[in-house]
Parts: C-alpha cells; structure tokens; sequence
C-alpha cells in the first residue's frame, strides 16, 4: 500500500509542476517580447540558481539537526503580534479593509446578491477568493462585533494555522515516515 501512497504523491506533484510550467509559458508568451534583454534572462537566470541552491543547502541542513526550534521563533513571533495589535490601532488597508468590511455586510445579514444589485460589490466577482474570506470573517464578526482587533485576530490566527501546516509538510518532506 505504500507504493500507491507514493505514486499518489509523484502524480500530485507531477500536476501541479505541469500548471505550473503552463502558466509560466504563457506568462513568458506574453511578457517575454516586451521586456526581456539578454542582462534581465541571465539575471533571472543567476537568481532562480541561486534560490535553488539556498533552498537544496538550507532542507540539507534542516534534515541534519532538529527544527523544533525554528517552531518555537514561528510561535513566539505569532504570539508577539497579539500585543501588538492590542497597543497599536492599527487600521486595516488595501485588501484585509475589503474583506473586513465584506465580512461585516454579512454578517449584518446582506446576501451577496444584495450587495451585488447595490453595487457594493463591485469587481469581487472577479475575484471569488474575497468572497471567501469575508464568508469565514464574517462568522466572528457575527460574534465577536465589527471591530478591527476581531478580524486582526482571525488574520494572525489563520496565519499560525498556515505556519503548522507548512511546517507539517516540510517535516514530512525532511523527515519521510517508512
């Protein structure tokens, strides 16, 4: 049964190096004519060597000695943005601004439709990933009120989240289980 767990894998991977050598095509079909010179292909070149080098030396060297000290900083840098955001007001920008007031529409009981045919949405259809994550924002500004600190913690706590799992997978990767 391994081997089928293996072979599962490859074929993840596989695809996923596929759509990704695609999009990088089709990205080169358009961008390429327009701004490449031989100084930007060989400067691009040299970096993309030196990443690849950086990231070979550095899961060498991981796989040599123990990471739960590299968990401990994550953590520690996590929980030191807890009084952070509690000190600072901080008011959110760009992007986590639309989420956070997408999620409070929501949570106020707007449909997307509504705010669809009152304009509010604008071009987040484009962009469905918005949706979503005023969709999981929204449950917590439903309870915990439409402040900044409710969505601020949300933010750092999805970010933690993310932290562990990419830790799992690299721990996997470093340290396969027979």
């Amino acid at each position: 049964m391994k081997w089928l767990k293996h072979l599962f894998q490859t074929i993840v991977l596989l695809v996923a190096a596929g759509l990704m050598s695609w999009l990088l095509v089709a990205n080169l079909e358009i961008g390429l004519p327009r701004h490449t010179t031989p100084s930007t292909l060989f400067t691009s070149g040299l970096i993309f060597l030196i990443l690849i080098s950086a990231i070979s030396f550095g899961s060498w060297w991981l796989s040599q000695h123990g990471t739960a000290w590299l968990l401990s900083i994550f953590v520690g840098l996590t929980l030191l943005k807890l009084p952070l955001i509690a000190g600072l007001k901080i008011q959110p920008t760009s992007d986590f601004w639309n989420y956070h007031t997408l999620a409070a529409f929501s949570a106020q009981g707007l449909t997307w439709k509504q705010l669809w045919q009152q304009g509010v949405i604008g071009n987040y259809v484009l962009f469905p990933h918005a949706l979503n994550i005023a969709n999981g924002f929204s449950l917590a500004v439903a309870f915990g009120g439409d402040n900044y600190f409710v969505s601020q913690l949300i933010n750092i706590s999805c970010s933690w989240f993310d932290m562990l799992l990419i830790y799992w997978l690299v721990a996997r990767w470093l340290y396969p289980v027979n």
